[in-house]
Order: C-alpha cells, then structure tokens, then sequence
C-alpha cells in the first residue's frame, strides 16, 4: 500500500492530499453542523458533487494506520482523520432530511431514487414514482 513505502515524498504527498480535502470542506461542513440546510434539489446535488469530490480523497485518509511511532506528516493525516470522523454519519441523513422536508411524497423512496434520477427530479421536475417503487421488493 502507498502508505506504507512514503518516505522523501510524504510531505508532498500530504500536504497535496490535507490542500485537496480542503477545497471541499468550507462547502460541506456548514451543512453538516447544520448552519446551512439544503433546501433546493439544486443545492442538493452541489452538495452530492462536493461530498463525492472530497469522500475520493478522504478514503485515502481513513487508511493512515495509527502508530505513535509515525512521521508528522502521517500524524496530521491522521489528526484530519479524527477530525472528520464526526461527519461520517451525518453525511448520507442530509439527504434523508431534504426528502422527508421538502420532497414528503417521496419519503417512502427516498433511498431508493439514485442520483441520475435526482438530477433529472431538478431539471424535469418529474420522478418515475412507480418505476422506483418497485426497487423495493
């Protein structure tokens, strides 16, 4: 695994990944600690975009193993980690909580509706109800 053979290139290679993560948590976090709500499918799907954009990125996070005999760089990497664990959770309920405010018609397919058909919800303003149902036996 990469992690295990970093050695002069660490520092670049965390630095780069802490810069890149950094993009996309100013756009996430107000969400996630519930400052901001997601209250249009558009921001919805800003959302999305951002999560899948970071999440890319954070995997690599999640597998910096825990040692106290790390470098700092990996040290940091894992202090992120800590940081951003709280977030896990509350990730996937922001959708559960846009669907079950402001699309309530829909809450009984909500995890059933995948993101091509939420992106096509926002421009149509149509969903396949019937077709999306039957996803669920």
């Amino acid at each position: 695994m990469i992690l295990n053979r970093l050695d002069e290139d660490e520092i670049s290679f965390s630095t780069n990944l802490l810069e890149k993560l950094e993009i996309y948590r100013p756009k996430l976090t107000p969400i996630l600690d519930d400052v901001v709500e997601i209250d249009s499918l558009d921001t919805l799907l800003d959302y999305y975009n951002n999560l899948i954009l970071r999440w890319s990125a954070m995997t690599v996070v999640f597998y910096v193993p825990q040692q106290e005999s790390a470098s700092q760089e990996r040290k940091k990497l894992f202090e992120y980690r800590v940081m951003c664990e709280k977030y896990t959770e509350k990730m996937y309920k922001v959708f559960d909580q846009y669907w079950e405010k402001y699309e309530k018609k829909y809450t009984d397919i909500k995890t059933l509706i995948s993101i091509g058909e939420i992106k096509e919800y926002a421009t149509t303003g149509t969903l396949d109800y019937d077709t999306i149902k039957k996803r669920q036996t």
